[in-house]
């Protein structure tokens, strides 16, 4: 939406007044953030960074700061400066974070200390914030944050939503995985095993060996074959395939053989068509051939 430079400067002017009716005020933030308008990002810092200003207020200039047409290093700046506020209310925080989530910040040390804040078992109630800061966490750049996923992946619970948002975002970072210091491999090998009961988290976990192009653990995803859940099963298949592992071809087969005669691949309420399965088993034999 465009408006004229000097209704801008009217929004600006009374979202700022203290003495303007809180409503008014909040309109006025919105429109800002509505117009696109670079120049709104001054204001709307202003009244993000202001501790003295109201939850609301403050939150609402965090959720409008995304929406200028500026870069998302000059969006993140703000959105970062605020979670580094130790009293940050409630409501400003959740905004931020849910900004963040999609932008990271250059310093993720307060993304960290938010996801970790609330225990590893965490009440429902704080499970957004968690998952927007480990999500954040996953678009910062740098070996930081990549290395406070990981320091995650034995913090929270096995089978926990907790752990699979720290799968994703270590996921969203692919490759970058593959030049930290020290390496990787180990880690994403313990949390396979560790994740081997719970399909969500076991498959993204393969996935992340696929993406580090981890041939070392090629054994290790061999076992996974024979594991009790036929999706995990499948996915072992298709990152065998993807790392080019050779000697999983004859497994495949064979599996493939005996598929009518194998109970994984039964239908079962709440897990993946079997019929899908098989067929993705045999993209993944085509791969290898």
């Amino acid at each position: 939406m465009i408006f004229p430079l000097l209704l801008i400067a009217q929004f600006e002017q009374t979202a700022l007044d203290h003495n303007a009716d809180f409503k008014t005020r909040v309109m006025a933030i919105s429109k800002m953030s509505l117009s696109r308008d670079p120049g709104a990002l001054g204001p709307l810092k202003r009244l993000l960074l202001d501790e003295g200003e109201s939850d609301e207020i403050r939150s609402t200039a965090a959720a409008g700061i995304p929406s200028l047409d500026v870069s998302r290093q000059a969006q993140r700046q703000p959105l970062c400066a605020a979670l580094r506020q130790k009293a940050l209310p409630r409501q400003t925080r959740d905004a931020a974070l849910v900004a963040v989530s999609n932008l990271g910040c250059d310093d993720s040390a307060d993304l960290e200390r938010i996801a970790g804040q609330f225990g590893s078992r965490p009440a429902a109630g704080h499970r957004r914030a968690i998952g927007y800061a480990v999500q954040a966490l996953g678009q910062s750049h740098f070996q930081q944050s990549s290395h406070a996923l990981l320091r995650f992946l034995t913090y929270f619970d096995p089978g926990s939503d907790e752990k699979t948002v720290v799968l994703a975002a270590l996921l969203h970072k692919g490759k970058e995985l593959m030049f930290l210091d020290p390496p990787t491999a180990a880690d994403i090998r313990a949390t396979l095993l560790m994740e081997s009961r719970y399909p969500a988290n076991a498959t993204l976990a393969l996935r992340l060996l696929a993406a580090t192009e981890d041939r070392g653990a090629a054994s290790l995803i061999l076992r996974f074959l024979k594991n009790k859940d036929a999706e995990i099963a499948t996915e072992a298949a298709e990152t065998l395939a993807a790392l080019r592992i050779s000697r999983a071809k004859t497994k495949i087969k064979r599996l493939l053989a005996h598929i009518h005669e194998d109970s994984r691949f039964s239908p079962q309420p709440g897990r993946p068509d079997p019929a899908g399965l098989v067929e993705r088993l045999g993209s993944a034999l085509k791969q290898l051939q």
